[in-house]
């Protein structure tokens, strides 16, 4: 979800070679730089680009999806402007900005991600430092979620929050 330049998924195909992945970008010129990247790398047969918000142009997939891993949107839009010039400046804002407290898509893959996970489903994304609390928290209440955990990142900051679908 969210795919970008196509790097998380090109690494899955790497490693899950008997997978298929479906990529979602909203940006048509994100899932441009994707689609190169995918067929530099020789993925096209098993990496499938679809443009739209989130789970919307996957509709055909309910109930059918092993994994959902996502670096959404996490940044405070506050705090947008604050961040090193080589991000704000080379970053799309879309890809940035992640409402008021930062965690609107957060909410929004915590509260849509059941209907599209398969039981056993594995959710999987990263948040900002300080954040994975609050989406633990969201989880939990959100009812479909078991084996709820977080994980650092190599500077040792709890960064990542996975949980599997019940």
């Amino acid at each position: 979800m969210g795919t970008g330049s196509g790097a998380i998924a090109i690494a899955l195909a790497q490693v899950l070679p008997e997978i298929t992945i479906h990529a979602v970008d909203e940006s048509p010129e994100a899932l441009a730089i994707a689609k190169a990247n995918i067929n530099k790398y020789k993925y096209a047969e098993r990496i499938h680009l679809h443009q739209g918000s989130w789970w919307s142009p996957l509709e055909f997939l309910q109930g059918q999806v092993q994994g959902m891993i996502s670096n959404p949107p996490y940044i405070p839009t506050s705090l947008i402007a604050q961040l090193q010039p080589e991000v704000t400046n080379h970053e799309p804002h879309l890809a940035l900005d992640g409402g008021e407290h930062g965690l609107d898509d957060l909410r929004h893959l915590v509260s849509t991600a059941p209907s599209y996970l398969k039981s056993g489903g594995l959710w999987l994304v990263e948040t900002m430092a300080g954040q994975p609390e609050t989406v633990v928290r969201l989880l939990r209440e959100q009812g479909s979620y078991r084996d709820i955990c977080t994980f650092p990142d190599f500077a040792g900051i709890s960064r990542f929050v996975q949980a599997t679908r019940i």
